[in-house]
């Protein structure tokens, strides 16, 4: 199972060490490749053991239809098969680097386990992700609170205790 999150740095050659815990799970007894994607949902990337990339492939391609075959075909577009080396790096190709803001020249990377693939964020947009999530979270309290209660008065002294829940 691949979780928790590291902080590694990508190199001026555009390379980054995956850390060995994720290394371990991720290409235990495969040739030492693993799958670069883009985010479907954001500016970061998806790294897949290949295996577990190719069960993912199959099952969209047994579900057909042409909506499947469309985003089959676009996740391929923005796919890259790279080697793990013999230290536990990979390189991140240019193109994927650029889609995902991660600049060169030792930049610190976010990197999180998401149970059976990897995502790899830049570090600036990972605190600006977390926030949104956090906002969003106050909203939600904050809405329920406003749910529970029946006076303005009752919601503004709520939101002011809102971290007491």
């Amino acid at each position: 199972m691949l979780v928790d999150t590291y902080f590694p740095k990508i190199d001026d050659k555009g390379r980054m060490t995956i850390p060995e815990k994720l290394r371990k799970e991720m290409i235990n007894g495969i040739n030492g490749n693993v799958i670069i994607s883009q985010g479907m949902k954001g500016k970061f990337l998806y790294i897949y053991p290949e295996k577990e990339f190719q069960d993912l492939l199959e099952k969209l391609d047994e579900i057909g239809g042409e909506i499947f075959k469309r985003l089959i075909r676009l996740i391929l577009a923005g796919v890259k098969k790279v080697k793990v080396d013999n230290q536990g790096r990979i390189v991140i190709p240019a193109c994927l680097r650029q889609f995902a803001s991660l600049n060169q020249n030792n930049q610190k990377v976010v990197v999180i386990g998401q149970f059976k693939h990897v995502e790899i964020w830049n570090e600036a947009e990972w605190k600006k992700y977390k926030n949104i999530k956090k906002t969003i979270s106050i909203k939600e309290k904050n809405r329920r609170i406003q749910y529970r209660t029946k006076s303005k008065k009752e919601v503004r002294n709520a939101n002011l205790d809102m971290w007491d829940l």
